[in-house]
């Protein structure tokens, strides 16, 4: 009796390791072609289970670790990409926020140097012919907009980008927004829906030439601004290229707006200088006395100055990076943003320390799988990166949001570390590999490293906790009656 007790533990506990084995389901990354030219088409499949597409897995583009775009896959399992410049490019699959694949390619440069035509010239609106433009006042404060798939209500910025669309559409046409992990996402213009051109396509917007990576609710806007609406069928589609686009432009004065739609052609209106950085007046400092700044277009939402010497008549200027300068050193971790600080009239011996205060964006987090707790202000000093005391101070729907103490200006970067397996969590023996640092390229073969992302969890999800459990338990069960029957036996 004895030794069948035994039997069975041990063939229940090879179970269990089985079936979690099982469960670890991995993601699979093709990329067709594979090898790959700037301002030309990639392809990415996304598989599980010997080759079975999966639908609505999040994908993360980054090339040379600069501003991520995403996209999420078909029914198809698939998605695509235009890569615009030359470097490394790194793509991240995620699915249910369980598993998750990178994979490394390198995008050569073009024969004649850039990443595509530019367009057909067109009618004076750099190619675009414009399905409606017009200028539009805003007022100050919010506006409500309901969605259509979940009648959930949300409280708008009117200085947004989505406040700029509501104002634009009242009188000339109608819109219908979504609910979304992000926050309300824009579904239609008039009659042009998402998927109407396929499984990836749908609205997005930029402002003065450039798409930002936050949702059009939480992107500010200023007088002077241009945004563009514009349908993409693919991650390629720019406004010259896509079937129906918008243009509003955010005017200083006048209490309407006025446009044109229905396919009438506007007045050519010359496009307003592109932004690259945010510049804002400090106020009159006293020595011994703080003053703050706040900005509206990057992740660093606040700058508060403790001066040492009286101020006068100083600026800070701030400018995002779209990545690393080529002669500045690596910083530990996983990076977000870059930003370079600068001041007028203002030295790092007029102030006694400043504190920063940002902002990091949840969707990063979730798809680069990085610890919060982990997420750090660090400044480029004396060649190094000397990494700030950085805190949590609150959080939202859409974002985290810290604070770090400086002593100075310069070149800042946030970064993250990926998460580790906790040590009290029981895990089959699955090789993780690091990501960008220690993917090793092979020269012989086209440069592709297919890594299993250290950006997610090791293969560890609840189920597996509770197959365990119940395994422990069924053992336990086993032992007693092994130990009872002794008992009995011993007895008589």
């Amino acid at each position: 009796m004895r030794g069948i007790c035994f039997k069975i533990g041990i063939i229940l506990v090879v179970l269990v390791l089985l079936t979690q084995l099982a469960a670890a389901v991995e993601l699979n990354i093709a990329v067709s072609p594979q090898t790959v030219t700037q301002g030309e088409q990639i392809i990415v499949t996304v598989t599980q289970d010997g080759g079975t597409p999966v639908e609505n897995v999040f994908l993360q583009f980054t090339i040379d670790e600069g501003t991520p775009i995403y996209a999420v896959t078909n029914a198809s399992g698939q998605a695509v990409f235009t890569p615009e410049i030359a470097g490394t490019l790194k793509i991240v699959a995620m699915k249910d926020d369980e598993l998750s694949v990178s994979k490394y390619i390198t995008v050569s440069q073009s024969s004649d140097g850039n990443g595509g035509d530019g367009g057909d010239g067109g009618d004076g609106n750099g190619g675009i012919s414009y399905w409606w433009s017009g200028s539009v006042t805003l007022p100050s404060g919010t506006f409500t907009k309901t969605t259509f798939d979940t009648n959930k209500t949300y409280p708008i910025k009117w200085w947004s980008a989505l406040g700029a669309l509501q104002k634009a559409s009242e009188g000339n046409f109608e819109y219908k927004i979504e609910e979304t992990t992000w926050g309300p996402f824009v579904y239609s213009i008039a009659d042009k829906e998402k998927y109407d051109e396929g499984g990836t396509s749908g609205w997005m917007y930029q402002v003065n030439g450039e798409s930002p990576m936050i949702g059009a609710h939480e992107y500010a806007v200023n007088i002077g601004d241009e945004v563009i609406w514009y349908f993409s069928k693919s991650m390629d589609t720019t406004p010259s290229t896509s079937s129906r686009a918008l243009r509003i432009k955010i005017v200083s004065s006048g209490g309407d707006y006025s446009g044109s739609g229905d396919g009438i052609s506007p007045t050519p209106t010359p496009a307003p200088t592109r932004v690259v950085e945010e510049v804002k007046e400090i106020e009159p400092i006293e020595a011994g006395e703080t003053a703050s700044v706040t900005f509206e277009k990057t992740d660093i939402t606040r700058i508060i100055i403790n001066a040492r010497n009286t101020i006068r008549n100083a600026e800070v200027a701030i400018q995002q990076i779209e990545k690393r300068p080529e002669n500045i050193t690596n910083i530990s971790g996983i990076p977000y943003r870059y930003f370079n600080v600068t001041t007028t009239n203002l030295t790092d011996s007029d102030i006694a320390n400043a504190t920063i205060k940002f902002k990091v964006n949840k969707t990063w987090i979730n798809a680069s799988n990085i610890d919060e707790v982990t997420i750090t202000l660090s400044r480029y000093c004396d060649i190094n990166w000397n990494a700030l005391p950085t805190t949590k101070i609150k959080e939202d729907n859409a974002s985290l949001y810290f604070e770090a103490e400086t002593p100075g200006f310069s070149l800042f970067a946030i970064s993250g570390e990926v998460k580790t397996v906790p040590p009290s969590v029981s895990v089959p023996h699955t090789t993780i590999l690091p990501s960008t640092a220690a993917t090793t390229k092979d020269t012989s073969t086209p440069a592709i490293a297919l890594t299993l992302a250290s950006t997610l969890p090791a293969l560890v999800s609840i189920k597996g906790i509770i197959i365990t459990t119940v395994s422990i338990a069924l053992l336990l069960i086993v032992l007693v009656a092994y130990f009872t029957l002794r008992i009995r036996r011993g007895k008589e």
